[in-house]
């Protein structure tokens, strides 16, 4: 219970992202859903961490610096935050995904609805789903690719030194298998 609460005190930020994911997703999509997403999320953003820490993928090989964040809830060489912050990044592309595919697919409203206009919504309602976990990965990656390079320079402002890679890459010291395991 400590380390939850030190985790609480070192990463409020944290804790206000997952409370507006939970607020917002529950009202978009329902509590059970939610809590389905926040579980196998929490679940694939560990097990992500966890080999990339042992064995350099998905993300690359890099190493958490524990005594920088002495007390905080840290399973199997994971932090907890770290996990649930993949969450609410995974959520917001979800949804950024989902809205740019209705304003590509929304039929013009002045125009009436023929059979075959019928027909191709339904064939856009399938295009959209299977474009959405396309579109989901690119905005994931793009997010990561501002979020990483200033978690690389935490030590320069609040979040402080919490990792590192153990080969610097050309962007801002990120490697790009970091981007590739995002994606």
């Amino acid at each position: 219970m400590q380390s939850l609460l030190i985790t609480l005190h070192q990463r409020p930020y944290v804790a206000l992202f997952l409370l507006s994911f939970v607020l917002i997703c529950s009202l978009n999509r329902g509590w059970i859903r939610t809590a389905l997403f926040l579980a196998i999320g929490t679940l694939v953003a560990f097990l992500s961490e966890f080999c990339s820490i042992r064995w350099g993928f998905p993300y690359g090989m890099y190493h958490y610096v524990y005594e920088n964040m002495k007390g905080e809830l840290v399973l199997s060489g994971v932090p907890v935050w770290d996990s649930i912050s993949y969450v609410f990044m995974a959520y917001a592309s979800f949804e950024m995904a989902a809205s740019v595919g209705r304003v590509l697919s929304r039929p013009n409203p002045s125009s009436v609805l023929d059979a075959p206009s019928r027909s191709r919504l339904r064939a856009d309602e399938g295009t959209r789903r299977t474009t959405r976990p396309w579109l989901s990965a690119v905005f994931m990656t793009l997010l990561d690719i501002v979020t990483d390079p200033l978690a690389v320079r935490g030590d320069q402002w609040f979040l402080g030194k919490i990792f590192y890679y153990e080969h610097h890459g050309i962007y801002f010291g990120v490697p790009f298998s970091n981007f590739a395991g995002w994606f």
